[in-house]
């Protein structure tokens, strides 16, 4: 003890009076504001990565359902082309077995247009009349020099039946389209259009797609050749929100997209908003993530825009940096204060420790010289025994002004904390607020602990609440306490419910922490287990025991490891003082009972400890109730 004691306030007293707390407190504050700049950092690159992922996912299952559509028209065609004529039952068979209901959500019709010749406009409506249409017209009424006709569309619901009859051909947008597919042969899509199928309720942009249907026997090699031989087309009628909600199916719900029919963006030519909103192109474009890419389909060119929501990033993700900067720099504030604190108080008693060894040498040269001073010597032994004493009661009044100067610091923790769930509480989620609550009631907890430390070692033994306690609870606080520093470890409790002995709660909750803390710290790194137990003894006497699976303790050093300051490894392999079970032994002796290691023990390392018995005196009033901080 007169080594190692003497060193170690040198080494504190050091930080005071050198710049070396103030650039602990430095190097600190630069970390948390590196971290947090991380945190931060991270959450960006993650929107941009998440964003991008929901921005191809998009595009590619629009592009993926449009090809599909033009898989469907295809099929159409060759149904219509394998029979010299098909049927409206034979239509509508083919139709319900496509199942598009099922696999292509968001078409509103799938029909079949023929072109009809002026002079045959009469015989073609009398014809469909007969099918059991009498009101069949084509329409729009007036003289052209061509017209076309839908004359199959399914579903037959409401809204089709306004379009069966319609001349398509008759508007420029469609007609663009069908003469684009009958000239190139291959599926093409229409400009953006308002359908016919509209009824003034929910009106929705819309578009169509075509697939030509030639004249069977007819050469189609050339356009020309396609021209003369073109008898109608097979079409699906989409509108476009009905469509995109088919397709999507609410799967992206983090970004907005809108689709243009065209290769650049206007509002007249916005086909397409995932949010509603047709207007206020600028704010779109001004999200923190913003793309474009263009999307060919059906022969025509659309472009999709893509824009962040607030929801891509979490409100746990955007608090993540301002959590590590407030509760680093209370950290931060903490160990300076701590050091700072420790440091003051440490000067003192380490001059006397100076003065004394001092004394001491000089002692034993004056013994070497001459063995006529040997009496003087021994009274001046006598006289440092009892100083030493002096100095000893002085090392547990430091321990004791070190307790108290500590609870200022607590409180000001309180208090911050406070301060966070008053004005920020709204900025943290759930988890956020569970985490305050925690570290709250830890420092309330390590307060009543400093507070129970302090009358110990101002009154020694006789400050002890010898009371009826909760063991077990006094257990599952430790172990709640110990929380961040258990992680993935095994902590098995084997104890009696209930479980009750005399003792101080708040000092032998110190000890338990110092028992479990320890075994946590030297478990086995890969499996960390810890087990905490207890045997009745007889008359009641209840023997705890507290064992790890970690490295051990060799039995030749097992007598020093409750020796003031004694440490059995390197600051390197494992961080300590060599207070802690010093002071557990101290608590344990002055209740009457004992700790001691189980050398027996094959694998890792077991303290036992036990506690007088509560037998005699425990009834239900008896019992000590538990303070309401270290709940």
């Amino acid at each position: 003890m007169s080594n190692s004691f003497p060193g170690y306030l040198k080494a504190l007293n050091k930080l005071r009076s050198s710049p070396s707390a103030w650039g602990i407190l430095a190097f600190s504050v630069a970390i948390t504001a590196l971290a947090s700049w991380v945190s931060n950092d991270r959450i960006v690159h993650t929107a941009e990565e998440r964003f991008d992922f929901r921005a191809a996912d998009v595009r590619e299952v629009i592009s993926s359902r449009m090809l599909a559509q033009e898989s469907i028209l295809l099929a159409g065609v060759g149904f219509m082309v394998s029979s010299a004529e098909v049927t409206r039952n034979e239509w509508d068979t083919f139709v319900r077995v496509l199942r598009q209901d099922k696999y292509a959500k968001g078409s509103q019709g799938y029909g079949y247009s023929i072109f009809v010749e002026p002079e045959e406009k009469d015989a073609i409506e009398t014809k469909i009349r007969e099918e059991g249409f009498p009101e069949f017209a084509i329409k729009p009424e007036g003289a052209r020099d061509l017209y076309s006709a839908i004359v199959f569309l399914e579903p037959f619901d409401a809204r089709n039946q306004r379009a069966f009859g319609y001349d398509m051909w008759s508007n420029p947008v469609r007609r663009e389209a069908m003469a684009a597919a009958r000239d190139g042969g291959e599926p093409a899509l229409s400009g953006m259009v308002t359908l016919v199928q509209e009824n003034g309720d929910d009106v929705q942009n819309g578009f169509l797609m075509y697939a030509p249907v030639y004249k069977n026997g007819m050469a189609v090699e050339t356009e020309a050749d396609r021209r003369a031989a073109i008898l109608g087309y097979v079409y699906s009628a989409f509108r476009a929100e009905d469509l995109m909600e088919g397709i999507l199916n609410s799967r992206n719900t983090d970004i907005d997209f809108r689709i243009y029919d065209a290769a650049m963006p206007s509002e007249e030519n916005l086909l397409y908003s995932s949010d509603g909103i047709y207007k206020d192109i600028q704010n779109w474009r001004d999200r923190p993530q913003f793309s474009t890419v263009q999307l060919v389909t059906g022969a025509r060119t659309w472009l999709l825009e893509f824009s962040s929501k607030s929801s891509l990033v979490s409100n746990t993700e955007q608090s993540q940096p301002y959590v590590i900067a407030i509760g680093g720099g209370i950290i931060n504030i903490l160990i300076f204060m701590a050091i700072w604190s420790l440091s003051r108080k440490g000067e003192e008693a380490q001059k006397l420790a100076s003065k004394m060894t001092a004394e001491l040498r000089l002692a034993k040269e004056v013994a070497e010289e001459s063995r006529e001073t040997e009496i003087n010597l021994r009274r001046e032994a006598q006289n440092t025994n009892k100083r030493l004493e002096l100095a000893n009661d002085d090392l547990t009044q430091f321990a004791s002004i070190i307790a108290h100067d500590l609870r200022a610091p607590l409180k000001r923790i309180e208090s911050f904390i406070h301060i966070i769930q008053d004005e920020y509480s709204e900025n943290i989620d759930g988890e956020g607020t569970e985490i305050l609550r925690r570290v709250r009631a830890g420092t309330i907890r390590m307060r009543d602990m400093l507070d129970a430390l302090h009358r110990y070692t101002t009154s020694g033994g006789s400050s002890l609440q010898n009371e009826v306690t909760d063991i077990g609870a006094l257990v599952t606080m430790a172990i709640d306490t110990l929380q961040p520093d258990i992680g993935g470890a095994n902590v098995i409790v084997d104890l009696p419910d209930p479980l009750y002995a005399r003792c101080d709660g708040l000092l032998l909750q110190h000890v338990l922490l110092n028992l479990i803390g320890n075994a946590l710290k030297f478990s086995d790194k890969e499996n960390k287990e810890v087990v905490v137990s207890c045997e009745i003894l007889k008359d009641g006497v209840v023997q705890m025991s507290v064992a790890d699976n970690g490295i051990g303790i060799d039995p030749e050093h097992a007598h020093k490891v409750f020796n003031m300051f004694a440490r059995l490894h390197n600051e390197e392999e494992f961080a300590g003082t060599g207070v802690g079970l010093a002071v557990c032994k101290r608590i344990i002796g002055d209740l009457g009972t004992e700790i001691w290691i189980n050398q027996d023990r094959e694998i890792g390392t077991e303290i036992l400890f036990t506690l007088p018995s509560a037998e005699l005196d425990l009834e239900i009033n008896d019992v000590a109730p538990l303070k309401a901080s270290a709940v």
